[in-house]
């Protein structure tokens, strides 16, 4: 699932219902396996710095619900990290 099958844009690979994509982590890039559902649900996984993450969301068939918990992800989520310098 997490061998990328087609790249799907320039940010975005996909595999069997997940999406592996870049996310700034400090002054670098983390690689980052997700899968995504309705509403902007989020199950991230990031093997290159131990974490796992669940966001939960509610913007049921909105236009931008993926790219606001995406966001939340790098935002809030990664930049608290210690391994992105939080």
């Amino acid at each position: 699932m997490t061998t990328v099958h087609v790249s799907a844009n320039d940010r975005q690979d996909y595999g069997y219902q997940w999406w592996r994509q870049d996310f700034a982590c400090g002054s670098s890039t983390v690689s980052v396996w997700h899968m995504s559902g309705n509403g902007g649900n989020k199950v991230a996984v990031l093997p290159e710095i131990g974490l796992a993450v669940v966001i939960t969301a509610q913007l049921y068939g909105t236009q931008g619900m993926h790219e606001q918990t995406s966001e939340i992800l790098e935002d809030f989520v990664l930049a608290a990290t210690s391994a992105c310098g939080g």
